[in-house]
C-alpha cells in the first residue's frame, strides 16, 4: 500500500494541497482504516495533502453468532484476532500507541473499536443490515430465511441498531469532519458497481 502511493506520488508530483482519496472496499476498507492515519506522518504522502478516507464497508461488529456458532469461518472478531497474532502484526495494525492506544490490538484492525479513534478525515458507507456480516460472519443466511424465521428477523434487527447506534455515535461524524452513508438495504461493498452512482 505505502509503495503504491509513494509510486503515485512520484509519478503525479503529489504535492502540499492536493487531495488524495485513500481507500477500498470491505477487506480493503478495512486495510485502509488501519493505514490511513499513518500516511503522511510517515512520509508516504508529502506534508499537506489533504487526505480522505473512503471506506465502504469495514464496519464490522464484535458479535455474538446467530445460533452460537462457533466456527471461526462465521466469526470476523475471531477471524482478527488470530491474523493480528498469528502474523504477529500487532505494531502494523494499531500503527503506533498513540494511533490506537486499544489494550488488545486486534481491535486496531476492527472498525467497531478503530473507528471512533481515527483522526483523517473519512467517509464511511455502512449498511445497517450488511449482508457480509448477517451471511457469512454471523451465520445467519438470507433467502430463503434460517428457521426459526421470527430469531432470524430479532437477531437481524438486533444487528441494524447495533450499527445505527454505533455510526451514528462516531466522534468525527458527530463534529462534522467525517460523513456517513447509511442504508437499511441488505448488500456489502456496493460502490464497486456501476449502478451505484446511477
Amino acid at each position: 500500500v505505502r509503495s503504491a502511493l509513494r509510486h503515485a506520488a512520484g509519478i503525479a508530483g503529489m504535492m502540499s494541497g492536493d487531495i488524495v482519496v485513500f481507500g477500498g472496499g470491505s477487506a480493503g476498507a478495512r486495510g485502509a482504516m488501519v493505514h490511513l492515519d499513518t500516511l503522511e506522518p510517515r512520509g508516504v504522502v508529502p506534508r499537506g495533502v489533504r487526505l480522505l478516507g473512503y471506506l465502504d464497508s469495514p464496519y464490522y461488529l464484535d458479535e455474538p453468532v446467530f445460533h452460537g456458532l462457533s466456527d471461526p469461518s462465521n466469526r470476523v472478531a475471531l477471524q482478527t484476532q488470530q491474523t493480528v497474532t498469528f502474523m504477529r502484526s500487532g505494531g502494523l495494525v494499531r500503527g503506533s500507541r498513540d494511533l490506537c492506544p486499544l489494550e488488545e490490538a486486534w481491535k486496531c484492525a476492527f472498525a467497531e473499536y478503530r473507528m471512533p479513534l481515527l483522526r483523517t478525515p473519512f467517509l464511511l458507507i455502512a449498511s445497517m443490515y450488511d449482508w457480509f456480516q448477517l451471511h457469512v460472519a454471523l451465520g445467519a443466511d438470507c433467502c430463503s430465511f434460517p428457521k426459526p424465521q421470527n430469531e432470524y428477523f430479532g437477531f437481524a434487527e438486533h444487528f441494524a441498531n447495533r450499527t445505527r447506534r454505533g455510526i451514528g455515535a462516531l466522534p468525527q461524524v458527530l463534529a462534522g469532519s467525517s460523513g456517513v452513508l447509511s442504508s437499511s438495504c441488505y448488500d456489502h461493498s456496493r460502490s464497486k458497481y456501476d449502478a451505484f452512482s446511477a
